[in-house]
C-alpha cells in the first residue's frame, strides 16, 4: 500500500474525527452535568478544580464515543472521496481496493489500540477521581445545610435538630435524631452533645455523628414494647458507604490488572470477601468489553467505508443512511442482549461480547468479496 495513500486518508479523517468525538462527548457530558452543576456551584470551587473534575468525566465517556466518532468519521470521509470522484481517480491509478479499504482500516484499528492502551488505567482513574469529586461535593453540600435550630431532613429516614451547631469545628449541642429504617422500626435520640465525623472515598460521602451523654429510645413493628437505652458515648452512621470492598461497587473502576486479579479470586474467596456471582459476572463483563474494544472499531470502519463506496459503483447513494443505522442498531441490540444474557449466566461473557463484532466483521467481509466495484 502507498504510503502517499495511508497519509491523505488519514489527513481526511483526523479532522471529522477529532470534531465528532467531542461533539459525542459533550453531547453525553450534558447529562451528567446538570446533576452536579448546583453541587459545584453552591461549593464555589475554583475554575481549575472544575475543569479537573470536567476532564475526568469526559475522559470516562471515552470508551463509548470513540467507537461512534470512528464510524461517522470514517463515513464521511469515504463519502467525500466518491462525492469528488477521488476514490475513483485512486482506483484508476491501479490501487487495488483492497488497499484502499486497508488505508481506511488502518487509523481506525489505531484509534482502537489507543483507547484500549487508555482503558487499562487511565480511564478507570478518571472514573474514580470523578466518583471521588461528586462525594466530595455532596459531602460539602450536606454540610452546609446543617444550621442551629433549624431541622435537617436531606438525608431520607433522617431528622436531626441541634440547639447550636458550629460549621468549624462541627460539634453540636443539645441534639435531637429521629431515624426511621426501610423496616419500619424507629429511633429517637436526645443527647448533650456531638460531633460529625465525615469522610469520602469514590463510593461516595460516609457521615457519622459521635454523640454524649444522651438516650436512645427504640422501637421495632415486631416488637410492640419500647426500648430505652442510657449512653455515655454513641457512634451514629448518617450516611453510611457500602462497607465491601470498592471493586464490588463497579468493575469499571478497576485497572485492568485489578481486574485480572479480581477474575482469578476462587468462588470460595469471593464468598468469602463479600462477592456474588453477579459481581464476577459483571467483571468479565468489563474485561472483555475492553478486549472488544479495538474489535468495534474496527468492524465500525469497515462498514464505514463499505456502504460509500459500494454506492458509489452502484451510482446510487439512496438508502445509505437507513444501511448505516442499520448497522448501528445491529450491533446494539446484539451487544447489549448478550450482555444481559451473561449477566443471568446464560452464556460466556467473551461470546456475548466478542460474536456480534465478530459476526458483523464476517458479513462485512462476505459483502466486500460479493462485491462489483470497477477497479
Amino acid at each position: 500500500m502507498p504510503r502517499s495513500l495511508l497519509f491523505y486518508v488519514l489527513s481526511r479523517f483526523v479532522g471529522p474525527f477529532l470534531g465528532i468525538l467531542i461533539f459525542l462527548i459533550f453531547f453525553l457530558m450534558v447529562f451528567q452535568i446538570f446533576r452536579i452543576v448546583d453541587l459545584v456551584m453552591s461549593q464555589n470551587l475554583p475554575l481549575s478544580e472544575i475543569a479537573k473534575i470536567l476532564f475526568n468525566l469526559s475522559f470516562s465517556f471515552f470508551p463509548l464515543a470513540v467507537p461512534l466518532a470512528v464510524f461517522f468519521a470514517t463515513v464521511f470521509t469515504f463519502t467525500k472521496l466518491c462525492q469528488d470522484s477521488e476514490y475513483t481517480a485512486i482506483l484508476s491509478l491501479g490501487i487495488s481496493r483492497w488497499k484502499v479499504f486497508l488505508a481506511g482500516l488502518i487509523p481506525a484499528l489505531s484509534v482502537g489500540l489507543v483507547l484500549w492502551i487508555l482503558n487499562q488505567k487511565a480511564i478507570p482513574v478518571s472514573k474514580r477521581f470523578f466518583r471521588y469529586s461528586l462525594g466530595q461535593l455532596k459531602s460539602n453540600s450536606l454540610l452546609s445545610e446543617l444550621k442551629s435550630g433549624s431541622f435537617f431532613e436531606k438525608i431520607p429516614g433522617i431528622v436531626l435538630f441541634a440547639e447550636n451547631f458550629d460549621k468549624e469545628s462541627q460539634t453540636m449541642k443539645k441534639i435531637f435524631l429521629h431515624h426511621k429504617s426501610n423496616q419500619g422500626g424507629e429511633k429517637v435520640i436526645f443527647a448533650e452533645s456531638g460531633k460529625i465525623k465525615n469522610s469520602v472515598s469514590v463510593l461516595g460521602p460516609e457521615f457519622r455523628i459521635e454523640l454524649s451523654h444522651g438516650t436512645i429510645t427504640e422501637s421495632s413493628l415486631k416488637n410492640e414494647k419500647l426500648k430505652k437505652i442510657v449512653f455515655e458515648n454513641y457512634h451514629f452512621p448518617i450516611a453510611e458507604k457500602s462497607k465491601i470492598d470498592l471493586l464490588r461497587q463497579k468493575a469499571s473502576l478497576m485497572t485492568t490488572s485489578e481486574l485480572t486479579e479480581f477474575l482469578k479470586i476462587s468462588p470460595e474467596g469471593l464468598k468469602e470477601r463479600g462477592f456474588s456471582e453477579l459481581d464476577l459476572r459483571k467483571g468479565r463483563i468489563e474485561y472483555w468489553n475492553r478486549v472488544n474494544i479495538p474489535l468495534v472499531c474496527l468492524m465500525f470502519a469497515f462498514f464505514g467505508i463499505l456502504i460509500p463506496t459500494a454506492s458509489a459503483a452502484r451510482h446510487s447513494n439512496r438508502n445509505n443512511v437507513l444501511r448505516l443505522l442499520g448497522v448501528l442498531m445491529i450491533y446494539y441490540s446484539l451487544h447489549f442482549s448478550g450482555v444481559g444474557l451473561a449477566k443471568k449466566g446464560r452464556v460466556p461473557s467473551a461470546l456475548a461480547i466478542l460474536l456480534p463484532s465478530v459476526l458483523l466483521i464476517s458479513y462485512g467481509g462476505f459483502s466486500f468479496s460479493r462485491s462489483r466495484w470497477q477497479s
